[in-house]
């Protein structure tokens, strides 16, 4: 088996000089997949993380695989954010796995140390796009020598809201090889659509699918958009927020942006019904004729609109809200919930019916804001967590928006919005730094598959 071995005695120097107890890299790549297949050959002595005792063996009950560098390290579920802020810019590739590996009791389990580190994933997928012809080709890239039990990489589908690839079949089998290619239908505007999926290279181990790549998205959704226009650039730099009755007066001192903020709860009604997907869904149509007279009339003067699209609490609507998160007095507005299937599927649809509405028929939006000063928990709450965490489901719900807004409006813009707190007023679980937030976002979305995201403030 290739792929990146250490022995970790070197590394402990390494993490010692920056303040971190040599205790927090002890632990064990908790995989199914220890005793058949990827890490088979990995030396593994022990766990020195969260155990519980079940008669003779000691079960390893989590722990989370970090990447540091060019090595892969497991460390005691919760030391993650510590190590995050003592190897900033280097850590990723982090992930939560559930044990069911023992260790006999006499094998002194409580004195044991990881002997080498393992890249877990050495597949690369450099390309996942829509072809012209419909379908969905994805390139992959055999960077070590893969174990398996036979001679196939096996092809996972996820929807955003799943992360094992142990809950569907596989889309498509090949010969394993140092590059080889998928293809298989997009199957657009189906129930069976594969647009917004993340799909990840597996191989078999005799029991189960191990993966072996990092999941990755399709990186240009704009190729079925129908609506090709260029994007709409403002005949100025002057913008303001426009009453609409003040409308006459924002033309004659030659406004040519502006902004209009989309409480994304309040769609929801009746009036309006739109089928996307094989699923039919209900619109207020008494929100939308004012807000179709508004970015009507905007567009028809020539200004270029932009919406800020917002999340507010909203008892009748909990699917919209992130699992578990609770009502916060001192939050404005709350992170976008694309965690589970209910929430994924009422934002994919929401999403693309603003897009296809605002395509022109109804105005113009040129620019889509997904939330707003999102460093900041006040204005997008989820809940205490780092910021990794915070980010990882943030990337999740956005590449939602992005993709239903490009397959709709191809040259459509689509960002993220910072307030101006670039280094200050940080406490690393409600309150991030503008350049963490980016820097992880980027690190998730280069991981992911590349999106064209813009940066507003």
């Amino acid at each position: 088996m290739s792929g990146i071995f250490a022995d970790t005695s070197q590394h402990r120097e390494a993490f010692s000089g920056r303040g971190v107890s040599q205790w927090l890299v002890s632990g064990i790549c908790g995989r199914d997949d220890l005793l058949h297949g990827l890490l088979q050959k990995a030396f593994l002595k022990g766990c020195n993380g969260h155990f519980a005792q079940n008669r003779k063996k000691i079960l390893v009950q989590c722990v989370r695989i970090m990447r540091i560098g060019r090595f892969f390290y497991t460390v005691p579920q919760g030391m993650q954010p510590y190590l995050g802020q003592c190897f900033k810019g280097q850590v990723s590739s982090i992930q939560v796995v559930k044990a069911r590996l023992g260790f006999p009791l006499n094998q002194h389990p409580f004195d044991l140390h990881i002997g080498r580190s393992v890249n877990v994933t050495p597949l690369d997928l450099p390309s996942c796009e829509i072809t012209d012809d419909g379908n969905v080709r994805i390139t992959a890239v055999n960077t070590g020598t893969i174990s398996g039990e036979d001679n196939h990489f096996y092809l996972k589908e996820l929807k955003p809201y799943e992360d094992s690839v142990r809950t569907r079949g596989y889309v498509q089998a090949v010969d394993k090889g140092n590059e080889v290619t998928f293809t298989f239908p997009l199957n657009a505007g189906t129930a069976d659509s594969r647009l917004y999926s993340k799909f990840v290279v597996t191989v078999w181990d005799g029991s189960n699918y191990v993966a072996v790549s990092q999941p990755h998205y399709i990186t240009n959704p704009e190729k079925i958009a129908k609506n090709q226009n260029p994007f709409h650039d403002p005949l100025s730099k002057k913008g303001l927020l426009i009453e609409h009755d003040m409308l006459n007066d924002a033309f004659a001192l030659g406004v040519k942006h502006t902004i209009v903020n989309i409480p994304f709860q309040a769609m929801l009604g009746t009036g309006i019904d739109y089928e996307y997907e094989g699923k039919t869904y209900h619109f207020s149509k008494e929100f939308f004729d004012i807000y179709d007279k508004t970015i009507f009339d905007f567009s028809a003067k020539g200004i270029s609109v932009t919406a800020v699209i917002l999340n507010s609490w909203n008892e009748t609507t909990p699917d919209l809200i992130y699992p578990g998160t609770k009502k916060n007095a001192s939050a404005n507005y709350y992170m976008f919930n694309a965690a589970t299937e209910a929430g994924y599927e009422d934002i994919k649809a929401m999403a693309s019916f603003l897009a296809e509405r605002y395509d022109g028929t109804y105005g113009k939006i040129s620019n889509w804001i997904i939330g707003n000063e999102i460093n900041n928990q006040q204005w997008n709450y989820i809940g205490p967590m780092d910021v990794t965490s915070y980010m990882t489901e943030f990337e999740r719900a956005f590449r939602v928006f992005y993709t239903a807004i490009k397959s709709t409006n191809a040259n459509d813009r689509v960002y993220f919005s910072l307030d101006y707190n670039w280094n200050n007023e940080i406490n690393g679980t409600t309150k991030y730094g503008g350049k963490e937030v980016v820097d992880t976002f980027n690190n998730l979305v280069q991981a992911k598959g590349q999106m064209d995201w813009g940066l507003a403030y």
